[in-house]
């Protein structure tokens, strides 16, 4: 109505809006199908068994069972989310994706709050280098950029342990 023309005149906008602000809709419209550059990113031998979609917000959430753990000791199982618009929630001048979220996991972790890994296997060329640090370079981590449909935007995507809730 009248009022939302209003404020969307005073940031600037008008009807239609721009397709960055409509990822939601997009998201509940996501085919599902995961991109190459993930399924790529995946230790040789491991495959996607399965996947079902948890999230439908400003990112594709999907809960993978895989034919092997990403790491040992860990379920054949993973979180994967892509994020569909880098815009922020609270600070439209600061990114989302993957760097901003390992941030906040090295955080909450000097912090000694627990947080699910998203962390490579070590191997000879990464054994010394202390894995996931929760840095933002993304190094030793599950994580990159892919093309997205409908437009192909680039998009962060991160793979995370699953871990399982209380009483599952």
């Amino acid at each position: 109505g009248e009022a939302a023309e209003r404020l969307l005149a005073e940031m600037g906008l008008r009807e239609p809006l721009p397709w960055q602000c409509l990822m939601n809709d997009v998201v509940m419209e996501a085919s599902g199908e995961l991109p190459p550059e993930i399924l790529a990113s995946l230790p040789p031998g491991v495959q996607v068994l399965d996947k079902k979609k948890v999230s439908d917000g400003w990112h594709e959430g999907y809960l993978l069972t895989l034919s092997e753990p990403l790491r040992p000791g860990q379920e054949p199982k993973a979180i994967l989310r892509i994020w569909r618009s880098q815009l922020s929630y609270w600070r439209p001048d600061t990114l989302t994706g993957w760097a901003v979220e390992l941030r906040a996991i090295g955080l909450a972790r000097q912090a000694g709050l627990p947080t699910a890994g998203c962390q490579r296997p070590p191997t000879a060329s990464t054994s010394g280098s202390g894995g996931d640090s929760g840095g933002t370079d993304g190094e030793g981590s599950y994580v990159g950029v892919c093309a997205r449909a409908p437009r192909g935007e680039a998009c962060d995507w991160a793979i995370y342990d699953f871990v399982p809730h209380c009483g599952e």
